[in-house]
């Protein structure tokens, strides 16, 4: 019995093993299949933003070809992702820099994964790239994630631009208020014939206009920085503890009025041959800064020392510190850690980048350690020894006539893909619509910061000259008379070019709507020629009205229709010779109203009338023309029309004249209406 049991017992046994594996197969396969899903979700949220991202990314393996691209990479090239997989990375972006970072890369793990790059094919365009490693198992290859900065640096051109015609422009009407005002002085410490009262009102405009003219100096020098032809002043050999001296000389006046301690621990014996002109630049900014951020009775510390053909340069404070955040910024152009209408240091905030750009110059670096209420270092380590970038420059020369010749053959190529894409360009014209909005607000409030910062000098110094002219003008000689009349007459001059800032600011950012009500375009007109009159008249130029009494509009922008007249009168006026003649006419042109400034002028050639209406033009350099201007005038002519609805006209003749206006419809809802 016992035997015929055995089996039995072997059977049930045997059923229970298969039972309980059965369970577990059955566990396993739920969790795997639990994971797969995961990982599908995984999957597709990955894919999701592969697709979605707005930067450019493409997937290589190892032999450096392209295995993946996500859409906004085949945008950038424009060509189709069956075109892009298995062609080699070199072959679609036609650049030399791309390739020795990846081999870097491949060699040294650690070194850095950013590059900017030069894209030729199929238009010029400026890249960067994050570059990263992909590894696992004997999987190898690289994901590159690529922006395009293209319009950014453009518009950081046309902002430097912008700054070099300015700064300079705003130095003739400044130069002319401080030499008159240094005249007056000089002319009163003769004949002491001034009262204590216009003493301190003289003084009060020659430290406005100082101060105005050390913003000026500071845009200078920041455009001089950041143009692409820099040149180097001259490499000379100097003695590096004389040079802290001298600068740290130049601001012992400010630290001392602010009881601040200016101590210097420099070894006598360190020579430098470099660009003193660029390393005084960069130790004037950071000494400033220092000055500017450290409270009374604090203390600045300037200390060098030479290590292996390198110098330690540091420039240490205790004041108010930085916040962590912001010192990746700080060397930003214009960047201000305060807010624009809080802080308490005025500024442009381009004293730190004119500073790192100077370092960079040099061939050396420039870093920050800051902690908030204790203060701030900033550490230079700059070559003894400067290498002259003579050979440098003829290669970057010879590398970009390299790079125009391969791009107009690339040109001749495409020009056939490049027509039949016009279709998908056009329907993405929305898209760039809107980023040039956002580019023109960037833009507006660039210039609001810069109008803001020259307005309150200018302020000052007419605050002082109008209490001046209130009290006791009588005492002055006639000469000193006569130079405080020229004092005033370019310091509205500058007041002007700001005040037209300040204007072109308002409406690219769409902020000075219109204030629409009824003109009377003949009374705005005898306004604006009355105030330009005695202008015309130093000229010896004839002005003459021919408007319809009682002409008027029925719904537009006095103040804007006014700048825009004033606008069209004030180029006619420089740019006609003395005995000329301007006429000023306004007349009703079926559903339209026009306003048109005729002058016998120098007249502007065919192939340059398109570019007058842009935005800081200047048809000729602005020394050889021998006529001040930011180049906006008719610009905001321009932008006056088109708000209203209107459009402008051009007509001229080189060497006979030019008829310049404006046209606006008589009836009409208008968007910019409040």
């Amino acid at each position: 019995m016992d035997e015929l049991d055995q089996p039995s017992g072997d059977l049930e046994l045997a059923h229970r093993q298969a039972l309980k594996y059965g369970q577990d197969l059955a566990r396993v396969y739920v969790a795997e299949k639990a994971k797969r899903e995961e990982l599908e979700v995984a999957y597709q949220v990955l894919s999701a933003i592969f697709a979605s991202t707005p930067d450019g990314l493409v997937v290589l393996d190892d032999q450096y070809n392209i295995t993946q691209a996500n859409t906004a990479f085949v945008q950038l090239v424009e060509m189709t992702l069956q075109e892009l997989v298995g062609r080699a990375i070199n072959d679609i972006l036609l650049t030399e820099e791309l390739l020795p970072a990846l081999e870097y890369l491949a060699a040294d793990s650690s070194a850095p994964s950013e590059v900017d790059l030069t894209l030729t094919r199929p238009v010029k365009r400026s890249l960067h790239a994050n570059i990263a490693r992909l590894q696992s198992g004997r999987l190898r290859g690289w994901i590159i994630a690529v922006r395009d900065e293209t319009r950014r640096k453009r518009m950081e051109h046309q902002k430097v631009e912008f700054i070099n015609i300015a700064a300079h422009e705003l130095r003739t009407p400044l130069g002319a208020v401080l030499g008159y005002s240094e005249l007056l002085r000089d002319s009163n410490a003769e004949t002491n014939n001034l009262t204590a009262d216009q003493k301190e009102y003289l003084g009060a405009i020659l430290r406005g206009g100082q101060r105005l003219n050390n913003i000026v100096m500071e845009l200078v020098q920041f455009a001089d920085l950041t143009q692409g032809d820099i040149r180097p002043h001259e490499i000379v050999e100097f003695v590096l503890s004389e040079l802290i001296n001298s600068t740290a000389d130049e601001l012992r006046q400010a630290a001392t009025d602010k009881r601040i301690a200016l101590k210097i621990d420099a070894d006598p014996l360190i020579k430098m041959r470099a660009d003193s002109a660029w390393l005084r630049s960069a130790l004037y900014q950071l000494i400033l800064n220092a000055i500017n951020f450290t409270l009374p009775g604090g203390e600045i510390r300037i200390k060098a020392e030479e290590e292996q053909n390198q110098v330690i340069l540091r420039v240490s404070d205790n004041g108010i510190g930085i916040p962590k955040p912001d010192l990746e910024t700080i060397f930003r152009p214009f960047f201000q850690v305060e807010g624009h209408d809080t802080r308490r240091v005025g500024g442009l905030g381009l004293g730190l980048s004119i500073a790192r750009r100077a370092v960079t110059q040099l061939g050396g670096t420039i870093s920050v350690d800051s902690t908030l209420n204790v203060g701030t270092t900033f550490t230079l380590e700059l070559p003894t020894q400067q290498h002259s970038s003579n050979a440098a420059q003829l290669s970057a020369i010879q590398a970009e006539l390299d790079s125009s010749q391969q791009q107009a053959l690339v040109y001749a190529r495409d020009m056939q893909r490049l027509y039949r894409q016009l279709q998908e360009t056009n329907r993405s014209l929305q898209t760039i619509n809107t980023q040039l909005d956002e580019a023109n607000k960037l833009k507006a409030n660039f210039l609001s910061v810069i109008s803001h910062e020259l307005r309150s000098p200018f302020a000052s110094i007419e605050l002082a000259l109008q209490t001046f002219n209130r009290y006791g003008v009588e005492e002055l000689r006639p000469e000193q008379r006569d130079l405080l009349d020229q004092l005033a007459q370019n310091l509205k001059d500058g007041r002007r070019m700001i005040d037209s800032l300040v204007t072109y600011a308002s409406l690219l950012s769409k902020q000075g709507r219109l204030n629409l009500q009824a003109v009377e375009i003949d009374q705005v007109i005898d306004e604006t020629t009355a105030a330009l009159r005695p202008l015309a008249d130093r000229r010896r130029q004839s002005l003459v009205v021919q408007v319809s009494r009682g002409l008027t509009l029925p719904s537009g922008d006095r103040e804007r229709i006014g700048e825009a007249v004033w606008h069209l009168l004030h180029n006619a006026i420089k740019f006609s010779k003395a005995e000329g003649q301007i006429v000023i006419r306004a007349h009703t042109e079926g559903e339209y109203l026009a306003i048109e400034v005729k002058d016998t002028g120098v007249g502007i050639p065919l192939d340059k009338q398109a570019q007058v209406w842009e935005s800081f033009a200047q048809l000729s350099d602005s020394v050889k023309r021998g006529v001040e201007g930011l180049g906006l005038g008719l610009a905001l002519v321009r932008y006056v029309a088109l708000a209203h609805g209107g459009n402008v006209v051009l007509h001229s003749e080189p060497g006979v004249g030019s008829v310049i206006g404006f046209w606006l419809p008589i009836s009409r809802r208008y968007e910019g209406a409040a």
